[in-house]
């Protein structure tokens, strides 16, 4: 990955099962589903402006440094070590929260996670998109 770190890595693995609940594979192909996702969030920055590629840094800093997470996650552990629960309850309190800069965190990362699955072809009978027909 070029853009993504590892501490970035384990906040998406921790968010992605709850913002893609029940799209995400069940079975043996999920963590390799989540791999690939993840390597299509990473390009998608790769491709993204310098500046965009800052905030979304910054965005990640915020969430693993502990003091940060604790204050405006709400998170006591580390992401790895978070439950479902305690994902979503942070993702519905930085949905509703009165704070501007909190509302759009929740919209960059849900966004983020969203538009990698759903680019995949893997996604795609899920939500009955056929591709147009390419003629030649």
């Amino acid at each position: 990955l070029r853009v993504l770190r590892e501490g970035d890595m384990a906040v998406l693995r921790a968010l992605m099962p709850v913002v893609l609940d029940g799209a995400l594979p069940a079975d043996a192909s999920r963590e390799r589903a989540i791999n690939e996702t993840l390597q299509v969030l990473d390009g998608l920055l790769e491709a993204s402006s310098r500046a965009g590629q800052q905030q979304v840094r910054q965005l990640f800093d915020l969430m693993t440094f502990a003091p940060t997470r604790r204050l405006v996650a709400g998170l006591q552990r580390d992401w790895a070590e978070a439950s479902a629960a305690e994902v979503n309850d942070f993702l519905n309190g930085w949905r509703n929260s009165r704070v501007g800069m909190l509302r759009a965190g929740y919209l960059a990362l849900t966004q983020m996670l969203t538009m990698s699955w759903y680019l995949q072809p893997r996604s795609w009978a899920a939500i009955n998109y056929v591709p147009p027909r390419v003629v030649g």
